[in-house]
């Protein structure tokens, strides 16, 4: 299998200058950001002032409230406030016990706010950031990107992009260098299917990522393939509906296969395009307090209705399938859902870094926890084993077909 780079993300003590580095983006005189070695010495001057030092001591401090204040423990295990506070100073937020906490410098928020968004530079690919075995893979490569040109496909391990072996901890940083890149990157890829490795060179571009595909099937169904909750996913569903509205769509299907979710505030949004009054989801921190999300708007899509989710199918993806299916507005086929029921909070701290930090459940509106469990569709089907012979599509045209 893949053989990874370890040394910086596997040191169960690390050196308190190490984590200064981690945490503060420092760089060093080349330019290039160093987050595995205490600095060196340079012509016998200390590389970091007392000032450097107060600085990166008061973001330590910062981050320690923000854990304190906002961080839920939504398995009730995870470490107290001691050992909280001792895993920040060592630089290794992950040992709190939750793979969504995480710190970001300048650099790695960018790129993910720009993910978010739907619009940056980049090779046109949606990533599984959580990947399998702590290396990221591709979910989708999107039709006309230079990825696809250049022959990436769906479900290739990330193993090397130019010289950076790439993890689960550096995924966020990988985006970033390939964002800042002018021209092409090496980028190399393990495929399962050919247990061999891949070499490409994908020009990075800019791109407009489009998160929702539709077309008309046959019997007057329509299908929309909705790929992530970014920035531009609402309108884009609306374009979407209205389009095959005036193709005299009679039913449904709404493909979330893959979806690893996204922004909370557009999920609702889309939500409200399809249901026009009640409880679309609700959120608890860990102080108890309840957040309700409620449909604003009078409109209702009122046609059979069936949604596709996997296994990949998580957050919103599951806010969204959840919400209709506890108001019975559409018919749930595929495998159960990821099951991550759970909500972070993105904090900036003022000098370009942010902290992502879980702080609240979700709650479906027939109070339905999900988180570690799942969403399990009304009908069970495998997908099948290849696009040509997609057996849970198949399923979803049979069930409207027969409405």
């Amino acid at each position: 299998m893949i053989k990874r780079n370890k040394k910086s993300v596997n040191l169960m003590v690390i050196l308190l200058i190490t984590a200064l580095l981690v945490l503060s983006g420092c760089k060093n005189k080349s330019g290039q950001q160093d987050s595995t070695s205490a600095p060196e010495e340079q012509s016998g001057s200390a590389a970091f002032t007392e000032e450097d030092y107060k600085e990166v001591e008061e973001k330590l401090l910062y981050l320690e409230q923000i854990v304190d204040s906002y961080y839920l423990d939504v398995n009730g295990e995870g470490p107290s406030k001691d050992e909280m506070k001792e895993s920040i100073y060592k630089g290794y937020i992950s040992s709190l016990g939750d793979i969504y906490t995480e710190y970001m410098d300048e650099d790695t928020y960018k790129a993910y706010m720009e993910s978010l968004s739907g619009e940056y530079k980049g090779i046109g690919i949606l990533i599984n950031t959580e990947g399998i075995n702590g290396t990221p893979y591709i979910l989708k490569v999107y039709k006309g990107g230079t990825a696809e040109k250049a022959g990436i496909k769906k479900g290739d391990i990330i193993y090397k992009v130019d010289d950076i072996l790439v993890s689960t901890e550096n995924i966020y940083e990988v985006i970033a260098h390939i964002r800042a890149t002018e021209g092409t990157v090496d980028f190399t890829v393990y495929r399962p299917d050919d247990e061999e490795y891949l070499d490409f060179k994908p020009e990075v571009v800019d791109i407009n990522v489009p998160t929702v595909d539709h077309r008309m099937l046959d019997d007057d169904i329509g299908y929309i393939e909705v790929s992530a909750f970014s920035g531009n996913t609402a309108e884009q569903l609306r374009n979407a509906l209205q389009d095959l509205r005036s193709g005299n769509m009679k039913s449904l299907i709404l493909d979330l296969r893959g979806n690893a979710g996204g922004l909370m505030n557009v999920c609702c949004n889309m939500l409200d395009m399809i249901i026009d009054k009640g409880l679309l989801v609700y959120t608890v921190d860990k102080n108890g307090m309840r957040n309700e999300y409620e449909a604003t708007t009078d409109e209702s899509l009122d046609i059979p209705i069936v949604v596709l989710i996997d296994e990949e199918s998580a957050s919103a993806s599951e806010v969204f399938s959840g919400a209709l299916q506890s108001y019975k507005k559409a018919y749930l086929i595929g495998k159960k859902s990821f099951g991550k029921g759970i909500v972070q909070a993105t904090l900036e701290l003022g000098d370009g870094s942010a902290m992502k930090v879980t702080y609240s459940k979700y709650y479906l509106p027939n109070d339905q926890d999900i988180h570690g469990v799942g969403i399990t569709p009304d009908l069970e089907v495998e997908r099948g084993d290849d696009e040509e012979n997609d057996l849970q599509l198949k399923a979803a045209i049979d069930y409207l077909t027969d409405k």
